[in-house]
């Protein structure tokens, strides 16, 4: 599997605005992408990645690389889907972060679900294109940079 970034002389099928599902995994250099598939505009914005760390008493959590404060009326569930405290929560699980993001507010989780782990870990982001890198190796979404390489799969 190739790492290089694309090059900017391959079309793309992707605009600001639009609406995508990106698969991959997050490591020290970001967000690398295996595959991206465009979706219907709904506005939906989900996280799906590593619980990477834990602030019960600030109703505060990590996952790529961010710090999320959940709102009061956040609701956390646990795999079978009962609702838990935060703090049953433990770094390394895997979990879905869904709500809504803007770049004043950044994410503003309204619900964090513990999702099964299967040994391996594809973690994901969905949300609108916020930005393009200008040789579209790049782009942000859900206000995550996401790296676009020569074996990243587009399906439009």
């Amino acid at each position: 599997m190739s790492s290089a970034p694309r090059t900017p002389l391959e079309p793309r099928p992707l605009a600001l605005g639009q609406q995508v599902k990106v698969a991959g995994s997050f490591g020290p250099s970001g967000f690398r992408a295996q595959r991206v598939r465009c979706k219907p505009s709904s506005g939906k914005v989900i996280w799906e990645g590593a619980l990477e760390g834990l602030e019960p008493a600030e109703r505060a959590l990590r996952v790529f690389g961010r710090r999320v404060e959940l709102p009061d009326d956040a609701v956390v569930k646990d795999l079978e889907r009962d609702t838990i405290r935060l703090e049953e929560l433990r770094v390394g699980d895997m979990v879905r972060l869904k709500g809504s993001w803007d770049a004043e507010r950044g994410f503003q989780p309204k619900s964090v679900k513990r999702k099964q782990a299967f040994g391996f870990a594809l973690e994901e982001i969905q949300g609108r294109i916020a930005a393009l890198g200008p040789d579209r190796s790049e782009l942000e979404v859900a206000g995550i940079r996401v790296q676009l390489l020569d074996s990243t799969v587009i399906e439009p």
